[in-house]
């Protein structure tokens, strides 16, 4: 007899998922009482959400430091292009036996050092290397420093908020939180739900500040 899962077993465990969902949210959106099919689609949409599609962070200072060091080792090989060019021109005399996967990455190397050693030649590669570098700072610093904030907080605000929006066609608070409304309750609910180890009066007001800037 196979243990292996079977598609009906699937479908309990989601619904049974999805009768969990219903229970908790129905609190709050009272439709999902009359209507599991959907009730188990905004748990598919938030599990998607919350689980697949985390708010992506950086550590400034981090990054750039190693943007630095990549310009400076680029730039210090491209004054070895002489040496580079020469490795490349010795093409022709590589003999010995190699793995064939090792001669194609061989060759992979070798076609890249001359190109390299092509852009230097031009007067290029430092233009493209402090372009390319400038580019990707300017990329860093828009994106959220991942600082000693409790992004997976943050984006549970994001994510309960939109499905709040999605369930009573209502827009959620987007300044402050007072406790005492049924969406401070829901949002306590939700943390819950989605095993966030937070604060949500706190996480809350971090959401508000990183909108204010974003």
């Amino acid at each position: 007899m196979s243990i292996e899962p079977t598609l009906d077993d699937h479908t309990k465990a989601r619904d049974a998922a999805g009768r969990e969902f219903q229970d908790l949210f129905a609190a709050f959106f009272p439709y999902f009482r009359e209507d599991f099919e959907q009730a188990k689609f905004e748990m598919d949409w938030l599990a998607n959400r919350f689980f697949g599609n985390p708010w992506e962070t950086i550590r400034h200072t981090q990054a750039l430091k190693a943007i630095d060091e990549v310009r400076v080792h680029l730039n210090r090989l491209a004054t070895e292009a002489g040496h580079i060019g020469a490795l490349v021109s010795l093409e022709h005399v590589i003999a010995g036996p190699a793995e064939a996967e090792i001669i194609a990455q061989e060759k992979r190397l070798l076609d890249l050092l001359d190109k390299l050693g092509a852009t230097h030649d031009e007067g290029q590669f430092a233009r493209v290397v402090d372009s390319l570098c400038a580019r990707i700072e300017t990329g860093i610093r828009r994106m959220p420093d991942t600082g000693n904030t409790n992004w997976q907080a943050v984006h549970a605000v994001e994510s309960l908020r939109t499905l709040w929006k999605r369930n009573t066609g209502r827009v959620a608070p987007s300044r402050g939180l007072n406790t005492a409304t049924s969406f401070a309750v829901y949002l306590r609910a939700g943390f819950d739900y989605l095993g966030v180890d937070a604060d949500p009066r706190s996480a809350f007001r971090r959401w508000v500040a990183i909108r204010k800037v974003t």
